[in-house]
This record gives C-alpha cells, sequence and structure tokens, in this order.
C-alpha cells in the first residue's frame, strides 16, 4: 500500500501531482494525473491534453487520496525501477 513515508519507492503512474514550486515559473500550477515517466521527467493528462514537465527543479506535491505528500523532485530524479532500491 502506498503511503506518505514509501512514496519515494513506489510507482508514481496514475497518482495526482501538482507542480507548487520551480526555476520554471511556466510549470508552476501545472496539475494532473501522471501518465508516464522517466528519469527526468513526467508526463501528465491535465484536461483534455498531456504536458511533459521536468522533475528536477521543482517541488511536486503527490496526492494519496485526500492526503497531499511534498517532495523536491531531485529525490526521485531516477528511473522509477531505480527508485526501489532507495
Amino acid at each position: 500500500m502506498i503511503t506518505a513515508e514509501n512514496l519515494v519507492r513506489h510507482e508514481l503512474i496514475g497518482l495526482r501531482a501538482r507542480v507548487t514550486d520551480s526555476t520554471n515559473s511556466d510549470v508552476i500550477g501545472v496539475e494532473g494525473v501522471i501518465l508516464d515517466e522517466t528519469k527526468s521527467t513526467f508526463r501528465l493528462r491535465t484536461g483534455d491534453r498531456s504536458i511533459t514537465v521536468p522533475k528536477a527543479h521543482s517541488t511536486w506535491e503527490f496526492f494519496i487520496g485526500e492526503t497531499a505528500v511534498s517532495m523536491h523532485g531531485d529525490m526521485i530524479q531516477k528511473r522509477p525501477h531505480e527508485r526501489l532500491v532507495i
């Protein structure tokens, strides 16, 4: 089961996420469901389109049910299978 404590080691695809802070002001406030993930980016479905957003240099908020968990993108800038061994 996914929790705030094990989020970094969990599959993030399918979670709702929002960029709360970033060095790129264009992505602050972008919110959607994570469709795909690479080492450096998330692809989010935001309404009727998808957008690719870099993980690094941004603070992300992930929603587990009604609980929001904040995490800096540098902590998760790995391939999904590499995060499992953190």
